[in-house]
């Protein structure tokens, strides 16, 4: 049983200038914009917005060696998602030329008491 669905939507650009500001970084903007979009489309399909532990620092995204995304939460916000009865998480991110865009589904873990 799905628990919520987020999706984000973000302009590429809006990145290309944040590391404009920021030269440091030498990742593409679009690779940075999708993990943007990620972490906004999740605190939506959980329905807190960006809240502790819900926050940019609590939820990673990563590649599984397939080039499939998934996400990763820290311990205080597994905790949060095994008190809501919340057992997976599912990612697709996605980008064409000035856009990315990510969703994410939450899942009830069947098993759980939530």
């Amino acid at each position: 049983m799905i628990y919520g669905v987020g999706t984000d939507l973000i302009e590429i650009r809006r990145v290309e200038r944040v590391l404009a500001r920021f030269r440091r970084h030498r990742q593409p903007a679009a690779y940075l914009a999708k993990r943007f979009a990620a972490k906004e489309a999740f605190t939506k399909a959980l329905g807190t917005g960006i809240h502790a532990p819900a926050n940019w620092h609590g939820v990673w995204v990563h590649n599984l060696r397939s080039g499939k995304p998934v996400l990763d939460f820290s311990p205080a916000l597994r905790e949060l998602l095994e008190a809501r009865g919340i057992g997976r998480s599912h990612l697709s991110l996605s980008d064409e030329r000035e856009l990315a865009s990510a969703t994410v589904v939450l899942e009830f873990d069947p098993g759980a008491a939530a």
